[in-house]
């Protein structure tokens, strides 16, 4: 029976702390933000004179409220801080990054637009007249070679038609010397054999 008799003691006092408890802390301190609980304690404590009394426990209670939603405010502020400096660092990175691409970009560019020619490094647009200007220079110079070819063999075939001419002079003139010199051979044996004969 004493061993109820304390169970039913613990019980009660449990019930009246808590009943104790509940009737220190109303709800309008443990809800809502910390305007609406101070709104709470001005409005729901008494009056004396032109004094407001306010509960030491509502006090205390506002009290720890407040610095509880300070403490979360602080922890906020520091992990709002810790999340700047990893974007700020992210931030950093992007923009190295970013200066590494732009710097690759210029380079496949330029090796893009330009070539090396017998290790001679060159932009294409330079490349190109040059190209243009050696194969300008070759058919110049092709045009001019053919033209010479050209006047070479004209003179070449005239003087081969020229020499042809003489030739034939020549052999024409040679016959005729031959007939003479025979003519004169006759006329030199007719003339032997009449002063012999």
């Amino acid at each position: 029976m004493k061993g109820r008799y304390k169970i039913g003691l613990v019980l009660t006092l449990a019930f009246w702390m808590t009943v104790q408890v509940n009737a220190q802390q109303p709800d309008g301190l443990s809800k809502g933000s910390l305007q609406e609980q101070f709104d709470y304690l001005v409005n729901e404590s008494s009056r004396y004179q032109n004094y407001k009394v306010v509960p030491q426990t509502w006090l205390n209670t506002f009290w720890t409220n407040v610095q509880d939603s300070l403490r979360a405010q602080q922890g906020t502020l520091k992990q709002n801080e810790i999340t700047m400096k990893v974007q700020k660092d992210d931030i950093e990175e992007f923009k190295k990054e970013e200066e590494t691409l732009n710097e690759e970009i210029t380079t496949l560019k330029n090796a893009k637009n330009s070539l090396s020619l017998l290790g001679i490094p060159m932009d294409k647009a330079v490349y190109h007249v040059l190209v243009w200007t050696i194969i300008a220079a070759l058919a110049v110079g092709l045009v001019f070679f053919l033209g010479r070819f050209r006047y070479a063999n004209t003179v070449t075939r005239q003087k081969k038609k020229d020499n042809a001419e003489l030739q034939e002079k020549v052999d024409q003139l040679r016959k005729r010397m031959l007939e003479k010199e025979q003519e004169l051979r006759r006329q030199l044996q007719d003339e032997i054999n009449k002063r012999l004969g």
